[in-house]
């Protein structure tokens, strides 16, 4: 029989330990949702990270083992032609990145970023993303996310919870699967001062706007493009679109997304210097085809 001293050493290891297990069990919340990001939703909201985790903003830093993860492969401090490494971003007030504790509805401008598909499901997270990269998917752009953003830095995990399942369905078609929806409301949806059914349809009115030029819609083989050439066939394809509105990134050669900035109320594209100075400047990548 355990006696009340057993019973205090129990409580003392079981306890602390509690709160993590708890909210990787919580109802809605998949296990599988960080495969599509870099799994900073397994953070609470308001409590800041340590330096060089966050992977998907323009601004951020992060370290070599972040490229190894999904959606998390962008250089928005940079590799330039030499190889090096030049960090663009910092914060509106002053250093750079992520702001935790903003107030839903107060940034500037959205970026909607659109991920090059083929590029995310040959890589390892890829091969690990059912439904986006599933045989015979054939997915080329889709929305990655549709992400608050001040003049310098960014907004995050303004609020916690999880979109309902009703708004969910507003998702559907929108991106290309349920667990990055729901990992993008929680940690930049919940800042844009929408509901979640707003925001999704937001996103997706933002998307059909954007005219993908015609030889990125579904390009039968592998092409090889310079991603200033890519620009520039969005630019030709959106008439009102200008080249500090816009920025295409890569990794590993690759083409990986288009970024493009937009106005908080959704309806005309926006200058934005700093999203746009975290362009790819390598001179020549691939872009594999859709399958």
């Amino acid at each position: 029989m355990l006696n009340l001293r057993s019973l205090a050493l129990i409580a003392a290891f079981v306890l602390p330990i509690l709160p993590q297990a708890s909210l990787a069990q919580m109802p809605g919340r998949s296990n599988d949702d960080c495969i599509l990001d870099n799994c900073r939703d397994r953070q609470p909201a308001g409590q800041p990270s340590q330096p060089g985790n966050d992977t998907n903003q323009p601004g951020s830093r992060r370290s070599q083992r972040d490229f190894d993860r999904p959606y998390g492969r962008d250089r928005s401090f940079n590799e330039d032609r030499g190889g090096r490494q030049n960090d663009r971003g910092d914060r509106r007030g002053g250093g750079g990145g992520e702001q935790y504790g903003a107030r839903p509805g107060q940034f500037d401008f959205y970026v909607l970023s659109l991920s090059w598909s083929p590029s995310f499901c040959s890589s390892d997270a890829g091969r690990r993303s059912r439904e986006q990269c599933a045989p015979g998917a054939n997915n080329a752009f889709v929305v990655h996310g549709l992400w608050p953003q001040f003049t310098r830095g960014f907004p995050s995990y303004c609020d916690q919870g999880n979109p309902p399942r009703s708004a969910l369905e507003h998702a559907r078609g929108v991106y290309p699967e349920e667990g990055l929806a729901r990992y993008e409301w929680r940690k930049h949806g919940t800042c844009s001062g929408l509901s979640a059914a707003e925001y999704f349809d937001l996103a997706g009115r933002i998307k059909a706007k954007i005219v993908i030029p015609e030889d990125l819609r579904r390009p039968n083989g592998m092409l090889r493009k310079d991603p200033a050439d890519i620009q520039r066939a969005f630019l030709e394809s959106n008439k009102t679109l200008r080249e500090d509105m816009i920025s295409v990134t890569c990794t590993r050669g690759q083409l990986q997304e288009v970024r493009v900035c937009v106005a908080k109320d959704g309806k005309d594209f926006q200058s934005c210097p700093e999203v746009a100075r975290a362009a790819c400047r390598v001179g020549n990548i691939s872009v594999p085809a859709p399958r």
